[in-house]
């Protein structure tokens, strides 16, 4: 099986400035993305199985 290539993802951070994260579920939310605060994750496969 040939290796997979690197998998990368980013998330950017939120501000919630009035509301609750649940009140996006049909209430009401004001919030800003922040993406100079953002979180960067990437996968690779490894050389080897330990």
């Amino acid at each position: 099986m040939p290796p997979s290539p690197p998998a990368a993802g980013m998330a950017p951070a939120r501000a919630a400035l009035a509301g609750n994260p649940s009140d996006g579920y049909g209430g009401a939310v004001l919030a800003l993305c922040l993406p100079a605060l953002a979180a960067r994750v990437e996968v690779a496969p490894a050389a080897a199985w330990r």
